[in-house]
């Protein structure tokens, strides 16, 4: 059964990274997502937790209807794992395909700071770490730290909804 959560997670870890690639590009060429948007955060978040319902009961199915608080971790951290390593991937490989996206974002992160009052100083502070979390190994790890980070967080909320112990008798 240990291997099967391995499994289960990266299984709907692929699954929810193709999900979230896709609703991200369609958000982001309808307008309706932007730096700091409360869109982006929700809307990923009901992703994350699609994912781990669907693997969380995939992995009920296969064990007799049961999964334990901490299966459900175990499953909830491998799903994490491979959504940061395929999200990381794609953002990496979609930076070449379309720089004007970053530097889109870049725009936004400067005009927001901007309107915030912010000093030049602060700004260029800010527009440098930008760039230096936007270099492809630290946005690998970035991506990986934070979907582990959203998937963890929603399997403790959502584990103790989904759990079934066997009984003891």
């Amino acid at each position: 059964m240990k291997n099967r959560k391995l499994v289960i997670g990266m299984k709907y870890g692929l699954v929810t990274s193709v999900l979230s690639i896709l609703i991200g590009l369609a958000l982001y060429h309808t307008g309706l997502a932007g730096y700091n948007s409360g869109t982006n955060f929700w809307t990923g978040l009901l992703i994350v937790f699609l994912g781990f319902y669907l693997a969380s009961e995939q992995l009920k199915k296969e064990n007799e209807g049961f999964m334990t608080f901490g299966e459900g971790i175990k499953v909830a951290l491998w799903l994490g794992l491979s959504m940061g390593l395929i999200t990381g991937i794609y953002a990496i490989i979609n930076n070449y395909l379309d720089p004007s996206m970053m530097e889109k974002v870049m725009n936004q992160v400067e005009y927001q700071l901007e309107e915030q009052g912010q000093s030049q100083e602060q700004i260029d502070m800010v527009m440098e770490m930008t760039k230096w979390m936007t270099k492809p190994p630290v946005l690998i790890v970035v991506s990986v730290i934070s979907n582990l980070f959203s998937s963890l967080i929603v399997a403790l909320i959502a584990g103790n909804f989904l759990k079934k112990e066997r009984p003891l008798f």
